[in-house]
């Protein structure tokens, strides 16, 4: 970044998310996502939330949850997407929103529990395994200074 002007290299950055937010390639939203992030540049991603939300990109919805970028109106469609292929944004809904945690066992049972959990002990099982999990804060996304490290490591390795 050292050999880039600062100033263009940031309209850029929004230019291109923007634009990556668009396609329906989710990979290169993260990638765009993760490189705002690691240079602090978090003023490209404003007004980008409605572009997310219709990215249907459930790791970058459930990075904005974290990082409480969405809208209450935002949250609010969310929480209507209760079917079960939305259950890595829902985990990340449910951590993320207080009130969805206060709730954790009615959360649990509206967002997580997959159809092929018809019986009693499946069922059981299943909010057993979130209920544990969201109590104790555990997001199924990386903090991007570990994504970074990854990267780093990664890119090392492969020289």
């Amino acid at each position: 970044m050292s050999g880039f002007d600062n100033q263009k290299i940031k309209i850029f950055l929004k230019a291109r998310y923007r634009e990556a937010l668009i396609s329906s390639l989710h990979d290169v939203q993260l990638y765009y996502y993760y490189a705002i992030r690691c240079y602090q540049l978090d003023w490209c991603l404003e007004d980008t939330s409605n572009l997310v939300l219709k990215s249907q990109n459930q790791i970058l919805i459930a990075y904005y949850l974290k990082d409480g970028l969405f809208s209450e109106e935002q949250i609010n469609s969310l929480k209507l997407l209760d079917n079960e292929k939305f259950w890595f944004q829902n985990y990340h809904l449910i951590l993320y929103r207080p009130e969805l945690i206060a709730d954790l066992d009615g959360s649990v049972t509206k967002y997580l529990l997959p159809e092929k959990a018809n019986t009693n002990p499946k069922k059981e099982r299943y909010k057993k395994f979130h209920k544990e999990n969201l109590a104790l804060g555990k997001a199924i996304i990386n903090e991007v200074s570990v994504v970074t490290e990854n990267i780093q490591e990664y890119l090392e390795n492969e020289i």
